[in-house]
């Protein structure tokens, strides 16, 4: 992929006047956002598939709402390892830190009554707390790493993502974004990891732009963040789907 594509995919929400306008709105708006702008990328980005980089019009509005919940599902469901080790880790800490107070509670219980005690028993209230706090330290050291790990696993499902959804919009069939052998295979390879490179970049760009309009006003924030949300999802799918669509090429080049 050359610059000349990412300048493609960069220029690409701004073709049109009037869909920018739109877009800029519906990012300004939560949950209507949500709704829409991720569908309307997914429709571009298609159409980069069927090797068409120009801008699609804001119609066919079931076809955008139906994209962009399909999105948020396939999203989900690979965000679900991660959540259910959150979950279980987050799980773990508080049953760990309930067992470290009980076993303190005990510790000043048996001291008070040790203490009251008018005869030599009272050395017995001298109750030993490195082993507890050995079992905490333990505990989240454990934690650390575990949570490393999970950091590690969110980062590359962030990765592939993209590359599951362009496996659905090319087949037209939600089962494909879930065919995790292919999906793995076709994200490491130099058209997808120079798509990113080029997305992080699009990213910081619309991000420093939403910082500078949001000096403006009452408005600005508001603004900066709806042209964010519109040029960064249209910018992004492009590049994905630029990549996919020249992965297919070699494939069939070398077939």
């Amino acid at each position: 992929m050359g610059l000349v594509s990412f300048i493609v995919a960069l220029k690409r929400p701004f073709q049109d006047l009037k869909t920018f306008i739109i877009g800029t709105i519906l990012g300004m708006i939560p949950i209507v956002n949500l709704l829409t702008i991720p569908g309307f990328a997914l429709r571009n980005a298609k159409k980069s598939l069927e090797n068409d980089d120009s801008l699609q019009p804001w119609d066919d509005w079931g076809d955008i709402i139906i994209k962009s919940i399909v999105y948020i599902v396939i999203t989900f469901i690979y965000s679900l390892p991660v959540v259910v080790i959150a979950i279980a880790l987050l799980g773990a800490i508080i049953f760990s830190m309930l067992g470290v107070m009980i076993a303190g509670t005990s510790i000043s219980t048996q001291s008070i009554s040790s203490s009251a005690m008018p005869f030599p028993l009272a050395p017995k209230g001298n109750v030993n707390i490195v082993p507890i706090l050995t079992q905490l330290g333990a505990t989240m050291g454990a934690a650390a790493i575990v949570a490393i790990i999970l950091f590690l696993l969110a980062l590359f499902i962030v990765f592939i993502l993209p590359m599951a959804l362009m496996h659905w919009l090319r087949e037209n069939d939600f089962g494909a974004a879930f065919r995790v052998g292919s999906v793995i295979r076709k994200s490491f390879t130099v058209p997808y990891i120079v798509a990113w490179v080029f997305s992080l970049i699009t990213i910081a760009i619309f991000a420093i732009v939403a910082i500078v309009l949001s000096f403006i006003p009452s408005i600005g924030t508001l603004v900066g963040s709806g042209i964010a949300a519109y040029a960064i999802n249209v910018t992004t799918c492009t590049l994905f789907a630029q990549a996919y669509r020249e992965l297919e090429q070699r494939e069939k080049a070398a077939a």
